[in-house]
């Protein structure tokens, strides 16, 4: 009979005390040398072991604290019940300390003294550490305030919480100091490889960025040239990624405006200030220039008319694009005047400065071919099919005398320039030709047009010289039927 309870009890096979049955599995069980309550002996150590409060399983008592404990169902090992959450936990391997496994990765983890949370070892240097707040990473508590840290993502160096928003800050390379979050936007950053400012990951490419020279704003490096780039004043994006093709662009080096690089020849080019397209420097003037709307090339804006200008075709000058019809035109030479391109031929015309139609340039010589003064061999010529031709005297017009409405026109050519500034008479050109020493032209008159478009006094020069010369015709005429009746 037992002493305690009167049951029947016989002697146990290890060390030949009192046993009676388990109460739950009917195993023989004997009285806890502790709290004198049923126990057994465990089946893997066999060390006394009793029933545990919570759950009724297995468990015996803790080596260190004499609480009870049973074996995890990981390792095997002693372990007892958590004081916080009543899980089951076991000794640390390091310090001995009451330790359970993790939720995430079912390593052994303990409390932290700090903030009496789950942490386990770090991988790295086998600190205590458990689970960020943020993103359930491993951290640790830093060496220098104690705060929870964890390792950099980039560096693998150890960070910690921000004072100021509670975000992961990691250590300052040069110095070990704290690196907290940007000023600016709260980021993360570190220093610079470059100039070891303060920099952080760029949100598109998670590359290093700083702080702009200029504006302060977020820059990091440019993968070009390894200047600064920040980001841009419309929509706060970063200046290296363009705003309509996603490219790289950063300051330029003359005005320190925002450019990027060009798709055609990877040089810098930035935003015009007038049409807010891609522009970048021009190789001769500096200047502004983007690509052209019509052939993709590029061009810059004129001085005169602040119009989109490119280089020309022929002669690398500055073109731009012809108000009528949009081709090419560009800055004579001398004046600084519009010209283009001639249809025919491909020769350089500009603007009159009387009428503005086009004049093009000489062949011999490459001189500017305009309306002239009196003694000068420069020839006008239209694009259209009405042309102006000077009528002033001229070695070419030997042999052509004789024709009565140049007669009229050279007599008095001096005195009706004066006057009224006439130069030229309109004529359809029926025939062009271009010799060594002349250009030949051949022109078909009607009488009836130049009559309603003639100024006053060549009108009327015109029409008493016709006179004159009907009634020499006339006469003329009589004198030979006389002549004919006589004989």
């Amino acid at each position: 009979m037992c002493l305690s309870g009167e049951k029947h009890i016989h002697l146990c096979e290890y060390d030949k005390k009192h046993i009676h049955l388990c109460e739950y599995d009917k195993k023989h069980i004997h009285l806890c040398e502790y709290d004198k309550k049923h126990i057994h002996l465990c089946e893997y150590d066999k060390k006394h072991i009793h029933l545990c409060l919570s759950g009724e399983k297995h468990i015996h008592m803790c080596l260190s604290g004499e609480k009870h404990i049973h074996l995890c169902e990981y390792d095997k090992k002693h372990i007892h019940l958590c004081e916080y959450d009543k899980k089951h936990i076991h000794l640390c391997e390091y310090d001995k300390k009451h330790i359970h496994l993790c939720e995430y990765d079912k390593k052994h983890i303990h409390l932290c003294e700090y903030d009496k949370k789950h942490i386990h070892l770090c991988e790295y240097d086998k600190k205590h550490i458990h689970l960020c707040e943020y993103d359930k990473k491993h951290i640790h508590l830093c060496e220098y305030d104690k705060k929870h840290i964890h390792l950099c993502e980039y560096d693998k160096k150890h960070i910690h919480m921000c004072l100021s928003g509670e975000k992961h800050i990691h250590m300052c390379l040069s110095g070990e100091k704290h690196i907290h979050l940007c000023e600016y936007d709260k980021k993360h950053i570190h220093l610079c490889e470059y100039d070891k400012k303060h920099i952080h990951l760029c949100e598109y490419d998670k590359k290093h960025i700083h702080l702009c020279e200029y504006d302060k704003k977020h820059i990091h490096l440019c993968e070009y040239d390894k200047k600064h780039i920040h980001m841009c004043l419309s929509g706060e994006k970063h200046i290296h990624m363009c705003l309509s093709g996603e490219k790289h662009i950063h300051l330029c080096e003359y005005d320190k405006k925002h450019i990027h690089l060009c798709e055609y020849d990877k040089k810098h080019i930035h935003l015009c200030e007038y049409d807010k397209k891609h522009i970048h420097l021009c190789e001769y003037d500096k200047k502004h220039i983007h690509l052209c709307e019509y052939d993709k090339k590029h061009i810059h804006l004129c001085e005169y008319d602040k119009k989109h200008i490119h280089l020309c075709e022929y002669d690398k000058k500055h073109i731009h694009l012809c108000l009528s019809g949009k081709k090419h035109i560009h800055l004579c030479e001398s004046g600084k005047k519009h010209i283009h391109l001639c249809e025919s031929g491909k020769k350089h015309i500009h603007l009159c400065e009387s009428g503005k139609k086009h004049i093009h340039l000489c062949e011999s010589g490459k001189k500017h071919i305009h309306l002239c003064e009196y003694d000068k061999k420069h020839i006008h010529l239209c694009l259209s099919d009405i042309a102006r031709y000077h009528m002033i005297k001229h070695v070419r017009d030997i042999g052509n005398e004789l024709n009565p409405l140049r007669y009229s026109l050279l007599k008095k050519a001096a005195a009706r320039q004066d006057i009224e500034g006439l130069n030229t008479v309109k004529y359809r050109i029926a025939n062009i030709t271009f010799d060594r020493l002349y250009t030949w032209i051949t022109v078909e008159i009607n009488t009836s047009e130049i009559l309603k478009t003639t100024p006053a006094l060549t009108q009327k020069d015109i029409d008493q010289d016709s006179r004159k010369w009907r009634k020499r015709k006339l006469s003329s005429q009589k004198n030979l039927l006389e002549q004919i009746s006589k004989s």
